[in-house]
């Protein structure tokens, strides 16, 4: 009995340090964050890696709902085929403040982003975009995650089983 006591004092002494660390939330950020996945486009699937950016302000003093912009930039290349995508779009996010230096949070994004490959038929169009994103901030200076994006591209690009383009990615970079 005095084992399992000693056990569960050491155990809370070492929980309150961390939540004495707790991150408070920001009233606005920005994040730059080096992206490596996969993107669809037309009908092929290609290794692709980018870098994301985007811009938060916190609309409601007591909640970590956050609205703000955001840029991407991917680039994949198979069978001697350059694919390039780059957007912006608006987006919003939920911070769940906890008592540790992670804050988790979700988020939706919605834009316009431009699809272009390059190769002897080079081809370019855009179209409108969706994204769900959750991850964590890591105290002041971390941010990383996993992305899921769906695009709808304009018909003269591909034909209508082809124009879907999707992205699935993660992502870690710097917060400031």
């Amino acid at each position: 009995m005095k084992k399992l006591l000693a056990v569960a004092i050491t155990s809370a002494s070492l929980l309150v340090p961390t939540f004495a660390n707790a991150t408070p939330l920001s009233q606005q950020y920005f994040t730059v964050d080096g992206v490596i996945g996969g993107q669809r486009v037309l009908g092929n699937n290609v290794q692709s890696y980018g870098i994301k950016g985007d811009y938060n302000y916190r609309l409601l003093s007591n909640y970590g709902w956050y609205a703000g912009a955001e840029g991407f930039f991917n680039y994949g290349r198979q069978s001697s085929v350059n694919y390039y995508n780059f957007g912006v779009g608006a987006q919003t996010k939920y911070l769940w403040e906890t008592e540790t230096k992670f804050t988790p949070y979700a988020g939706l994004s919605l834009g316009y982003q431009q699809t272009r490959t390059s190769n002897d038929l080079s081809k370019h169009t855009g179209g409108v975009y969706g994204a769900l994103q959750v991850g964590s901030l890591y105290g002041d200076n971390f941010d990383f995650g996993v992305r899921v994006q769906a695009a709808s591209l304009s018909k003269d690009f591909a034909s209508s089983e082809a124009r879907g383009q999707y992205t699935y990615s993660v992502y870690a970079g710097v917060k400031f």
